[in-house]
């Protein structure tokens, strides 16, 4: 696998630690690490070169675990971070509250951007919400506010009705529906930070397809159809899924939030930010094997486990 330009590549890599709080991801077979394992995984990010972590209030222990390691490694001015949270609406609830909640968790004075976690969070963006965020902004404790989308028109709601900052979305070989047509030419266009989750949909595109949960329907297909375009251009797919994506979003630049859990798999994951870029040709041919975005595979909330 040939490598150029690593810095600017890996500019583009944020590290997404909901595994860092909590046991994450369809593939995961080693659980949370724990909290030192943590410190480590960060220390290797920076040491790579990335400056990006992407986190939230959900997530567990993950904002408390970043705020140890950035404190351990001198970090809370340098580091970059998103993250995301809910329930501002609720009785008693604020988004000043939630931004600094997790501030105070993070130990750092500022977040790149703070996102709604959930696109239903949207109906309660209202007078008050819009107030605390001018403040927050304009006292640089937030640099801009967004959503975390599911569906592509809450998130050209947020963009284009509410003049929303940021916006993280998924995308990968399996799941195109934010990054082409009009769709993809308004939200790539649009000038926000763009962040895209689920680069190898939580490690389904990677497993073997024989162990993938048979209740996760067209799963195993997926699974196989891109082991064996990969296998057939002489490809791995870890390689081919974050290529297909840096290239697709190469127009905005969009960051792509990678989660992990050791060492071993940032180094190589760094070295896929670099890897040379595939033909354009290939990413159409793969489109024209895989040509539908099919919701029940590519959001997770329908892998309903019948067990």
């Amino acid at each position: 696998m040939e490598t150029d330009v690593p810095g600017l590549a890996r500019a583009r890599f944020a590290l997404g630690t909901v595994q860092l709080g909590l046991p994450y991801g369809v593939a995961n077979r080693t659980g949370r690490p724990d909290d030192e394992a943590g410190c480590g995984l960060v220390a290797a990010a920076h040491a790579c070169g990335v400056s990006w972590f992407d986190t939230a209030a959900a997530y567990g222990r993950s904002e408390r675990v970043l705020g140890q390691a950035f404190r351990r490694l001198g970090l809370a001015d340098e580091a970059r971070v998103v993250s995301k949270g809910g329930g501002f609406a609720a009785p008693g609830g604020s988004v000043t509250a939630c931004v600094q909640t997790s501030l105070r968790a993070l130990g750092i004075p500022r977040l790149e951007a703070w996102l709604l976690h959930d696109e239903r969070e949207l109906d309660g963006w209202d007078g008050r919400a819009r107030a605390d965020a001018a403040a927050l902004a304009s006292e640089n404790q937030v640099g801009v506010f967004g959503l975390s989308a599911y569906q592509p028109a809450a998130a050209l709601s947020a963009l284009e009705e509410l003049d929303f900052g940021a916006l993280q979305f998924p995308a990968s070989p399996f799941d195109r529906r934010f990054v082409r047509g009009d769709t993809g030419e308004r939200i790539l266009g649009s000038g926000a930070r763009l962040f895209v989750r689920s680069v190898y949909l939580q490690g389904l595109g990677l497993m073997d397809p024989e162990q993938v949960p048979a209740h996760i329907r067209h799963g195993r297909e997926a699974a196989r159809a891109l082991a064996d375009f990969c296998g057939a251009h002489g490809l791995e797919r870890d390689h081919f899924c974050v290529q297909y994506v840096l290239q697709r979003t190469a127009r905005s630049e969009a960051r792509l939030v990678i989660g992990l859990e050791t060492p071993a798999q940032l180094a190589r994951n760094a070295a896929l930010f670099s890897a040379t870029s595939l033909p354009a040709a290939l990413l159409d041919e793969w489109d024209d094997r895989w040509p539908d975005d099919i919701e029940d595979l590519v959001l997770p909330y329908r892998w309903t486990n019948p067990a």
